[in-house]
């Protein structure tokens, strides 16, 4: 089980810093995702800036998501000392 998210807020472009409950902060870059069909309205920018938080993921309205092993686990630590 992945823990839950405890906020998350863009960083750049379409990176997004994840705050998790259990201590990390990750980066998700959706950049790679813009070319999949199921992502497409989020080519859409200011679409895309309006996410949500559940649980374990975030979402938009319209029911894109994303699964909450592959944010996790294909998001990178990331160093806020940078």
């Amino acid at each position: 089980m992945n823990p839950k998210i405890s906020k998350a807020e863009i960083i750049e472009g379409y990176k997004v810093l994840i705050y998790y409950k259990n201590g990390e902060v990750k980066m998700f870059d959706f950049s790679k995702h813009l070319l999949e069909p199921f992502y497409s309205k989020l080519n859409n920018y200011e679409y895309f800036k309006n996410f949500k938080v559940l649980v374990d993921t975030i979402y938009w309205d319209d029911s894109v998501d994303i699964s909450p092993e592959e944010l996790y686990e294909c998001s990178v630590l990331y160093n806020q000392d940078k």
